[in-house]
């Protein structure tokens, strides 16, 4: 899947909301291009410049906005992580397959991935299954 969802088409909803809200986060749309199933992307220091109300069709922007996040001491940059993580789709005449076993473990390995954000240092190898002996050589390395 890719980051920023919609944000480069007709999309108006969660994701494209905080590109919209944060524009450095376009950056991202090439820096990261593709999510594989064992990836997360965790983007920190982004600043919230514009303010919206509403959500999809009745989203509109509402006015500049100042961010109040707290900043590092050391380089004022914004103490602020966001975590990126994409969810299969499942067609209403395949929701059975999300509960499979390899189904069901890529999303838990997937929220485990982007919600430990910084806390795990081997996020692009650690549930990579086609790859076991990639994982103990990271894993060790790290």
């Amino acid at each position: 899947a890719v980051i920023g969802g919609g944000v480069m088409g007709m999309g108006n909803v969660q994701e494209e909301m905080r590109f919209f809200a944060s524009p450095e986060l376009f950056v991202t749309l090439l820096l990261c291009p593709k999510m594989n199933d064992y990836e997360s992307i965790i983007i920190s220091g982004t600043e919230r410049f514009s303010a919206s109300s509403g959500y999809s069709r009745t989203w509109k922007f509402t006015g500049n906005h100042f961010d109040n996040t707290i900043k590092n001491e050391q380089d004022s940059s914004i103490l602020s992580q966001i975590s990126a993580i994409d969810a299969s789709f499942y067609f209403a005449r395949n929701l059975s397959k999300q509960i499979e076993f390899k189904d069901f473990n890529r999303e838990l390995n997937k929220a485990f991935i982007g919600f430990a954000g910084n806390q795990i240092s081997f996020k692009r190898t650690l549930f990579n299954n086609n790859n076991n002996n990639n994982n103990n050589n990271n894993n060790n390395n790290n």
